[in-house]
């Protein structure tokens, strides 16, 4: 080595906040380190009469090392010139689309089996009791299958011929 070996408590005693300084500038423990490193390197070949304030000397190396290594990564990203490839497409359901097809699957064997269990008590009719646990998941302004709508609208009752009127019709005053 050409330089005079300096007092290794002065940099241990700096070595935390370097650490500290060096993240900040890299954004890596292991850059930063590798950083801290490099300027332990340059403290021991530098000479301890031209330096008048250590911590200011190793703060100083220490952000200039950072951002040399900084530079340095973002030229290496740049001058990649190998193949870039795209991200391969996956038609494969994930796991969010397996959980939704499983709920689904889950609530529609939930109303059949509700539907079976009311025909065989002799209660309400199948159909009616199906309804309400389909219409519950679906979301408004879509139609169920009987193309029917299903956003709570009131049908007309079974057995009617006739549906009521939607309005009462206008009234006329004499004179006007």
């Amino acid at each position: 080595m050409t330089g005079v070996l300096h007092d290794d408590d002065t940099f241990e005693a700096e070595r935390r906040r370097l650490v500290g300084l060096a993240y900040r500038i890299t954004g890596s423990r292991a850059e930063a380190d590798d950083v801290v490193q490099d300027a332990w390197l340059r403290w021991q070949r530098a000479d301890p009469s031209t330096i008048e304030r250590p911590a200011a000397w190793l703060t100083t190396v220490t952000s200039r090392l950072a951002l040399d290594r900084l530079k340095s990564a973002r030229h290496q990203r740049e001058a990649y010139v190998g193949p870039w490839l795209p991200d391969a497409a996956t038609t494969e359901p994930g796991p969010a689309d397996r959980a939704e097809l499983a709920e689904s699957l889950t609530i529609g064997f939930l109303a059949v089996l509700e539907a079976a269990r009311a025909r065989r008590a002799g209660g309400v009719p199948a159909g009616r009791r199906l309804r309400p646990a389909l219409r519950r998941d679906r979301p408004r302004g879509r139609q169920d299958p009987r193309g029917l709508p299903t956003g709570g609208l009131p049908r007309p009752a079974r057995g009617s011929a006739t549906a009521a009127p939607a309005s009462p019709p206008p009234t006329t005053r004499p004179g006007r």
